[in-house]
């Protein structure tokens, strides 16, 4: 037998339809956002930051972070915050659309 002949030559560079045929082999992932909680747009609205509502809340910038982000608050921190909105906690963490406001 015969040892089999390599073929050393370069091979042609990717026309453009391997590379679109590539792209689509893998489709994006894209982020999954999800509708913000009624507090966050009603804070927004209102022009305030997490720490303005933070401090009228008597809680730290990150615990209003994390409950927009939809960590469920202390019953004594739902206490306040309906205080500071003056709206039920259950209407507060409410995920909103755009265009949709109670």
């Amino acid at each position: 037998m015969e040892p089999a002949i390599l073929d050393l030559e370069p091979a042609p560079p990717p026309g453009p339809l391997t590379i679109v045929a590539a792209a689509r082999s893998a489709p994006p992932k894209l982020p999954v956002r999800k509708a913000p909680l009624l507090l966050a747009a009603l804070r927004m609205l209102a022009g305030a930051t997490q720490a303005e509502v933070a401090v009228a809340a008597h809680c730290s910038q990150q615990t209003v972070k994390s409950i927009e982000s939809g960590s469920i608050p202390s019953a004594d921190l739902a206490a306040r915050l309906e205080a500071v909105f003056g709206r039920p906690i259950r209407d507060l963490l409410t995920p909103v659309r755009a265009g949709e406001l109670k």
